[in-house]
């Protein structure tokens, strides 16, 4: 009878707990950069993206803005921009940063999805804005095809 309630609890306790720690992206936009990128909460992470010129550095601190270690991890960034679609492995560079550089090309708007892998935790995912606040350009209508309508005429029903 006792191992009914004891799972209740700790099933109650599992999904109340989360609840009270959870963050929007709006607060992360907040919270202030050392490093001049922008920042986006992803799980127990803080990332901070610095887009430079061919390089991107990602700094990864806790959410008490503690350095975590990146040693053993990688980055997976995905850049798009209108067709145009790069992608960029970043590799630790030392303390809580993660480096890494392409040839690729930013234009007025580009999307850049980051996939954070650490060794023994969970796969972390952000998405970030280049330039910060850019809009996305508008999406053009889909022309609709009109169906021909036939000019001959139906002959008339013969009545008996």
């Amino acid at each position: 009878m006792r191992l009914p309630w004891l799972l209740l609890v700790g099933l109650l306790s599992a999904t109340i707990a989360p609840a009270g720690q959870a963050r929007s992206d709006g607060d992360s936009d907040k919270l202030s950069t050392p490093n001049g990128g922008q920042m986006h909460r992803a799980g127990p992470y803080h990332l901070e993206l610095v887009v430079g010129e061919g390089e991107l550095a990602l700094h990864v601190t806790d959410q008490g803005n503690a350095p975590v270690d990146t040693t053993g991890g990688s980055v997976k960034a995905i850049i798009t921009g209108g067709k145009d679609r790069y992608v960029v492995i970043l590799s630790p560079a030392g303390g809580n940063v993660l480096k890494g550089t392409g040839d690729y090309q930013l234009g007025a708007y580009n999307l850049i999805s980051l996939m954070l892998a650490l060794p023994e935790q969970e796969l972390q995912h952000a998405k970030f804005v280049h330039p910060k606040g850019a809009k996305p350009p508008p999406k053009k209508a889909k022309k609709k095809s009109k169906a021909k309508k036939s000019t001959k005429k139906k002959p008339a029903a013969k009545k008996p």
